[in-house]
């Protein structure tokens, strides 16, 4: 596949060609076979189908510390079919919390005896060293090393920011992801940030509990550099918590201002239940209201 770059406020590929990712999040590999047994393989075949052009893979850090063999059983495969169906590849460390202080989202949700969000930095440096290497001489890969600084100060959040790309920088120029900090999710620590590394992208999700003061910062950063949206979507019936509910008319407003402002975006998650879902249930054609929308509204060609 040809390779990613940024050129000013764009994404392009090697023929400098503008490149739009239009993505899907899975649910954790880990989750997927340990827990669900159900094969992400075919997940991917479908998302393809479906029209995407990118897949996001959270990896779940409590499997991967858990599983001595986690990237030959689980992420060689995927990496390798995604290149071969021709979908970009997000590699998504999904740890949440703050690394600076080892302070982690949900200290009590554990996996095999590890945290499920483990927002450890030394797990986080060892993930980041390995994953970009094993994977950064793949022109399909992206990079984001971590998923959700939360209870950072700006301070903290440059400095993880800093150590991150320095060490994904010593295998590969593939594109990394800066993510937001807080929930909802805000990049106002950017604002007056600099960013020292060439091909780095901003990073945020946008849920129906996004501001309208984070969506304009985040333009602010578009005018500069680009951004991906990396989680987005609503559940229409009995969602977990506040932000991941809505109705389509956040779609609506979503659709406008991805369109409007060219962004690339990732729609959590194709899963039946992992909200936002995609999905109603396996069945590939059971698509939820979410994922009807995307269907018929994100993924139509122009």
């Amino acid at each position: 596949m040809l390779q990613l770059r940024v050129i000013n406020n764009k994404i392009v590929n090697s023929k400098n060609e503008e490149v739009v990712l239009k993505g899907a999040n899975t649910n954790s590999p880990g989750i997927l076979k340990f827990e669900e047994n159900h094969d992400i393989l075919n997940d991917l075949s479908e998302i393809k189908k479906l029209g995407f052009n990118a897949v996001c893979i959270p990896i779940c850090p409590a499997y991967y510390q858990s599983r001595a063999n986690y990237c030959e059983l689980l992420l060689d495969p995927i990496v390798r079919l995604s290149e071969e169906l021709g979908l970009y590849c997000l590699i998504d460390w999904h740890a949440q919390g703050n690394p600076i202080q080892n302070i982690t989202r949900e200290p009590s949700m554990r996996v095999e005896g590890y945290l499920k969000y483990d927002a450890s930095n030394i797990v986080a440096e060892r993930a980041a060293k390995e994953l970009s290497f094993r994977y950064g001489s793949n022109t399909h890969v992206l990079f984001n090393p971590f998923s959700a600084f939360l209870g950072t100060n700006k301070e903290e959040w440059k400095q993880s920011i800093d150590m991150f790309t320095k060490i994904i920088r010593e295998s590969t120029n593939n594109i990394i992801i800066i993510s937001g900090t807080d929930w909802p999710p805000n990049q106002t620590s950017a604002l007056n940030f600099v960013i020292k590394d060439q091909n780095s992208v901003y990073g945020m999700m946008v849920y129906s509990t996004t501001g309208q003061k984070s969506k304009d910062e985040l333009l602010k950063l578009k005018a500069q550099r680009p951004v991906i949206i990396t989680e987005c979507g609503y559940q229409a019936k009995d969602p977990k918590e506040i932000a991941l509910g809505g109705t389509e008319a956040y779609a609506l407003e979503l659709k406008n201002y991805i369109e409007e402002n060219r962004l690339s975006w990732f729609a959590w998650s194709y899963h039946p239940t992992r909200q936002p879902t995609l999905l109603n249930s396996w069945d590939p054609d059971d698509l939820s209201p979410w994922g009807l929308f995307v269907k018929e509204n994100l993924l139509v060609k122009k």
